[in-house]
Protein backbone atom coordinates (compact mmCIF):
# COMPACT_ATOMS: atom_id res chain seq x y z
CA UNK A 1 0.00 0.00 0.00
CA UNK A 2 1.61 3.39 -0.71
CA UNK A 3 2.16 6.11 1.33
CA UNK A 4 -1.04 8.20 -0.01
CA UNK A 5 -2.97 5.77 0.03
CA UNK A 6 -2.55 4.98 3.70
CA UNK A 7 -2.47 8.26 5.08
CA UNK A 8 -5.20 9.27 2.47
CA UNK A 9 -7.70 6.46 3.62
CA UNK A 10 -9.18 7.87 6.45
CA UNK A 11 -8.56 12.22 5.56
CA UNK A 12 -12.11 12.38 4.99
CA UNK A 13 -13.10 11.39 8.68
CA UNK A 14 -10.70 14.88 10.10
CA UNK A 15 -9.67 13.84 13.52
CA UNK A 16 -11.53 10.73 14.34
CA UNK A 17 -8.61 8.19 13.15
CA UNK A 18 -6.00 9.75 15.70
CA UNK A 19 -9.00 10.82 18.82
CA UNK A 20 -10.77 7.09 18.89
CA UNK A 21 -7.43 4.85 17.78
CA UNK A 22 -6.78 2.12 19.75
CA UNK A 23 -3.21 2.00 21.03
CA UNK A 24 -1.35 -0.96 22.87
CA UNK A 25 -2.20 -2.16 26.38
CA UNK A 26 -5.58 0.41 25.86
CA UNK A 27 -8.74 -1.13 27.24
CA UNK A 28 -12.24 -1.27 26.20
CA UNK A 29 -15.24 -3.25 26.01
CA UNK A 30 -17.76 -4.39 23.33
CA UNK A 31 -21.47 -3.83 24.00
CA UNK A 32 -23.74 -5.88 21.94
CA UNK A 33 -27.31 -4.77 22.45
CA UNK A 34 -30.14 -7.58 23.63
CA UNK A 35 -27.14 -9.82 25.12
CA UNK A 36 -26.59 -8.10 28.02
CA UNK A 37 -28.41 -10.60 30.83
CA UNK A 38 -26.17 -13.59 29.67
CA UNK A 39 -24.77 -16.04 32.39
CA UNK A 40 -21.32 -16.16 32.06
CA UNK A 41 -20.26 -18.54 35.01
CA UNK A 42 -20.94 -21.46 32.93
CA UNK A 43 -18.39 -22.86 31.16
CA UNK A 44 -20.88 -23.24 28.01
CA UNK A 45 -22.08 -19.61 27.46
CA UNK A 46 -25.74 -19.21 26.47
CA UNK A 47 -27.88 -15.96 25.51
CA UNK A 48 -31.20 -15.04 24.03
CA UNK A 49 -31.23 -12.00 22.01
CA UNK A 50 -33.86 -9.38 23.21
CA UNK A 51 -34.91 -6.28 20.68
Amino acid sequence: MSRNVNSGSMSHWGTFASTFRMLDNDTYWVDIQGLKDCDTTTDTVKCTMKP
